[in-house]
This record gives C-alpha cells, sequence and structure tokens, in this order.
C-alpha cells in the first residue's frame, strides 16, 4: 500500500509471504479502498465508522489504536469539505452509518459535520488540543453500539506516543490489537501535560488492604530517551502505580505509625542494654 516500489512487493514475496496491492490517488482514496478491501475478506460491511482529518493528524491518530482492534474503517474529511471519496463509502451503509467524528470544529468545521449527517448519526469526540482530543477519545463509549474504549476506571492499560515522533503511533498500534488493549495518549518528552496528567491520576489503581487486591494499570511507551525522558517514565511509573485507598501504607498504617514504630524500637534496644535490665 502506497508509493512502493515493486522491488519491495517482489522482496517480500520471496521471503515467502504472499501480498496484495491496494492502490489509490490519495489519502481520502486509499482509506475508501480499505473499507472495500475489508467488506471483502470480512464478508460484512461495518455501519459503524471513524471519520477524521487527513490534515491534522495528530487528532486523527488516536483513532489508528481502536481501528487495530476493531472493525471499524476511518475514512478522512478535510476542515471544510466531505471528499467525493468519503461521501461514496459512507453511501454503502444506506443513511445508517454511525459516523464518530474525531477533533474540535477548529480541525473539522460544523458544516463537515452537518454534511456527513446525511449518512447517518453523528456523534463528535473531541478536545480543545491534541492531548485532550485523545483523552476525549479513551473515554468515550456508545453503550448503544458498544463503540469505544470508554477507560474511565482504574485496571486498565495506555499507549503512551511523544507527540514530537507521531508516526510511532502506527508502529505501536499493534499494542491495541490483543492482550492488554490500550488507548493512545500523546505525552511530552520531559513530562506529562498537566491534561493527561490529570486523567492518568483519574486511573491510578487503589486498594483497600493489600496491593495483591489489585486492580493494575499498565503502559507501553513507544520510544527512546530522545523522545522520553528518564523523568518523564518516572513520573509515569509513580501515576500507574496502585497506592492505598485511605492514604496509608501496606498493612494499614501510615507513616507516622512507622515512625512511631521506630522509635520504640530503638527504645526498647537502649533499655535492654542498661545494667540490671536483662533477665
Amino acid at each position: 500500500m502506497g508509493d512502493l516500489d515493486k522491488k519491495v512487493q517482489d522482496q517480500v514475496e520471496e521471503s515467502g509471504f504472499k501480498t496484495e496491492r491496494i492502490e489509490a490517488e490519495n489519502p481520502a482514496d486509499y482509506a475508501k479502498a480499505i473499507d472495500t478491501y475489508y467488506a471483502k475478506v470480512s464478508g460484512s460491511l461495518p455501519q459503524s465508522v471513524v471519520v477524521g482529518s487527513m490534515d491534522n493528524s495528530d487528532f486523527t491518530l488516536p483513532a489508528v489504536n481502536w481501528i487495530s482492534h476493531m472493525p471499524e474503517p476511518l475514512l478522512y474529511v478535510k476542515k471544510d469539505q466531505v471528499p467525493q471519496e468519503t461521501i461514496d463509502a459512507l453511501k454503502k451503509r444506506n443513511g445508517e452509518a454511525n459516523i464518530y467524528l474525531i477533533g474540535p470544529e477548529s480541525i473539522v468545521s460544523g458544516t463537515v459535520e452537518k454534511q456527513l449527517a446525511q449518512y447517518g448519526k453523528v456523534t463528535r469526540i473531541s478536545g480543545k488540543d491534541a492531548y485532550s482530543n485523545a483523552i476525549a477519545f479513551a473515554k468515550f463509549k456508545d453503550k448503544n453500539t458498544q463503540f469505544g474504549w470508554g477507560i474511565t476506571t482504574p485496571g486498565h492499560n495506555v499507549s503512551f506516543i511523544p507527540s514530537g515522533s507521531k508516526e510511532l503511533a502506527i508502529a505501536s498500534a499493534p499494542f491495541s490489537h490483543a492482550g492488554k488493549h490500550a488507548p493512545l495518549l500523546w505525552s511530552d518528552k520531559e513530562k506529562m501535560p498537566s491534561s493527561v496528567m490529570s486523567y492518568v491520576m483519574s486511573l491510578q489503581p487503589k486498594y483497600k488492604m493489600s496491593p495483591a487486591e489489585g486492580p493494575y494499570n499498565h503502559a507501553w511507551l513507544t520510544g527512546d530517551e530522545k523522545e522520553f525522558s528518564k523523568a518523564a517514565q518516572a513520573e509515569l511509573d509513580d501515576m500507574l502505580e496502585i497506592v492505598s485507598e485511605s492514604g496509608q501504607g501496606h498493612g494499614g498504617m501510615n507513616m507516622d505509625g512507622m515512625e512511631g514504630m521506630d522509635k520504640n524500637s530503638e527504645e526498647k534496644k537502649d533499655n535492654s542494654e542498661m545494667p540490671g535490665m536483662n533477665h
């Protein structure tokens, strides 16, 4: 798929893989072709679709993890225009498409949203910037169609991608297909943005009596220390680690209690060493 030399395809086939080439003229045309191809090989056409900007990838890429996990396709629009290729793909749903539009009106206009409504029910999922937009997508769940991650409680997984290396989002998408299913979140090299920090804190697991109770969170960080510093990873580890629901330590004892125990122990030690105190 894409503008690849025939030699690349030949090398893949020589390695023992079967290949099929999908050709198109632009991103919207590729999205339409992939939608058609999926319907052909699976035998059904998903009624739910994700629609995102073809010009602002940082607002659209959070959808990549979801479509790696579930069968919904991704179709493209411009800020003020619905490409004919996208219209053609939506028309196949006979006016009954569940259209999940990702991105705020500053990225995909209200005019486009109204145009999309001709082909089904439109639900916009958005945040004011790329960070909060990814969070909104991670939180969203349509209970009627079961579309969306719906992650708002502890005991889940997330995939962090450095905001300066967006191409890594494609490479890390398989993390969402099986095992620890994980939505995409953007972060920065040195620390999490405040919106991301708040969201991750809301997912922090808490136990009543013992950390063994769970639940536990897990995170994927894609990128080396040029993308994520050690300080940024340490900050994330702190936010993911399970903590006591009461704010006390393991076993229901807070730090003051521990200090008291240490003090009593020292006193007993001193007394035991005093002459005449041994029995």
